[in-house]
């Protein structure tokens, strides 16, 4: 039985955990403002708002995929829908909201497909974004694809979006308030925190149950094996969630979400440059559901977080029946698909050094788009210097072999090595050698070696102090 507030009602199901929310809410639920578009996450047209509450009592609202969403997600959760977004008028059937308003007025509705998507998306960004950067209020909307208008009128009305509301307060039930006054919210959102802590508690984790955390693979393309067993959805669990910097450490809970991630201060301080490569993750309604130990477990090849962590020298804890136990993530790898793990062991945790100073760390990846897209190649590397000397290297690359990689032949060669023309070019032959790319629709073997080696010379240019003296050969490798 799932409990949870649905718009303005408080509504029990009991449909199966693994069935899809889009499905449930177009067909028995009558809510088809939320439109099916793809199926996979990829154009945000059933994008919906789900809340939780904080540890303080206040409903922390995330935009997500309600087509990778399993209805196990909405236990104790307030999901709301374009309907319920479109009460914000009481008595005014037809009045629009400031989003609405300046999606129609500054021509970014045509044929109104992907609207609701997007005032969804928006209403996300001002209930928890910053108001004062043109440019994040653009990626709030990064999750949403648009067929007929060109965007222009869609960066319009998000940027009049953000002029409009810019004086909004921070904290976040003041601005929950400010919002009902400005009619971007239905005043029952007021009272959203205390009727979702008077539901129902839900049942315990059963027990042998299929333990699953976002599930934004998973649920693009659901197992219908998965009904046979007893479901565990892992949702918002505080002891698997955070960053911390401890005894020259950072520690990640497994649970934590790609977004929180990018969020996170702790994680900002021990690799500054970090938000960049995060925000190269798929979008904004997947990072708010996809979770880092589901990024390493589903055993991608080409899974970003696991190419950065490989590079970063992490290691993952494992938790079973036996007890914890530490693997270091370049183990953890045995095949295709194929971990080294037992079947009732799952991630706990994440753990990487850190070191005096900061960390000469990069990421690369070449996809066809920015966002909402996976990579042909993508490439990590941390670098230890003294003055031009390599006093470490570790190189990672996904996409060019049937797990993801650590290039350990080319990170051993490089130790002790002056970082010059040279080196970068040698090192972008062996990172190539090392390789084991297949054809593939992301591309040929041949074409994937070669972007490694470009990959391989574009860390150093980001990372040698004397990257301007490099004067890398375009063809070297």
């Amino acid at each position: 039985m799932i409990h949870c507030l649905l718009n303005d009602e408080e509504v029990c199901t009991e449909a199966g955990q693994t069935d899809l929310t889009l499905t449930w809410l177009r067909e028995q639920r009558g809510l088809t403002g939320t439109k099916y578009g793809c199926g996979d996450g990829g154009c945000g047209a059933c994008a919906v708002l789900l809340g939780h509450r904080d540890p303080r009592g206040a409903i922390r609202y995330r935009v997500v995929d309600s087509c990778l969403l399993p209805l196990g997600a909405l236990r104790e959760a307030h999901l709301v829908t374009i309907e319920g977004l479109s009460q914000t008028c009481a008595g005014e059937q037809d009045a629009l909201g400031p989003i609405q308003a300046a999606l129609v007025e500054e021509g970014a509705v045509q044929c109104g497909f992907c609207t609701p998507g997007l005032v969804v998306a928006l209403t996300a960004y001002l209930l928890n974004g910053r108001l004062d950067c043109d440019e994040e209020v653009l990626e709030a909307v990064d999750g949403n694809l648009c067929r007929c208008t060109g965007y222009m009128g869609i960066k319009r009305a998000v940027r009049r979006i953000r002029r409009e509301l810019v004086g909004l307060p921070n904290e976040p039930v003041a601005r929950r308030d400010a919002l009902i006054a400005q009619r971007v919210l239905p005043p029952w959102f007021a009272g959203a925190a205390q009727r979702l802590a008077a539901l129902p508690a839900s049942a315990p984790r059963p027990e042998h149950a299929c333990i699953i955390a976002g599930g934004t693979d998973l649920f693009g393309r659901p197992d219908p094996g998965l009904e046979r067993h007893p479901i565990w959805l892992l949702e918002r669990d505080a002891s698997l969630s955070g960053v911390t910097l401890e005894q020259g450490r950072c520690r990640i809970g497994a649970g934590t979400t790609i977004e929180e991630l990018l969020e996170s201060d702790a994680l900002a301080s021990a690799l500054p440059h970090v938000q960049g490569f995060l925000s190269q993750v798929s979008a904004t309604p997947i990072r708010d559901r996809a979770t880092l130990g589901g990024n390493l477990v589903n055993a991608s090849p080409i899974a970003d977080l696991c190419i950065c962590l490989l590079a970063l020298d992490a290691e993952v804890t494992l938790a079973g029946p036996s007890g914890e136990r530490a693997l270091p993530l370049a183990d953890l790898y045995l095949g295709y698909k194929r971990l080294a793990m037992a079947e009732d062991e799952m991630i706990t945790a994440v753990a990487f050094p850190l070191q005096p100073g900061l960390i000469r760390f990069n990421f690369e990846k070449v996809a066809h788009r920015k966002t909402l897209d996976i990579a042909a190649v993508n490439s990590a590397m941390r670098l230890d210097l003294e003055g031009s000397t390599i006093q470490r290297a570790i190189l990672s690359a996904g996409g060019v072999g049937p797990t993801p990689r650590r290039l350990s032949a080319t990170s051993d060669w490089l130790t002790g090595r002056l970082v010059d023309a040279e080196t970068v070019g040698e090192a972008a032959r062996l990172a190539m050698a090392e390789a084991t790319p297949i054809d593939d629709v992301h591309g040929s073997a041949t074409y994937k070696r070669t972007l490694l080696g470009r990959l391989v010379q574009a860390h150093f240019l980001a990372l040698a102090p004397n990257a301007d003296e490099l004067r890398i050969d375009g063809d070297t490798p």
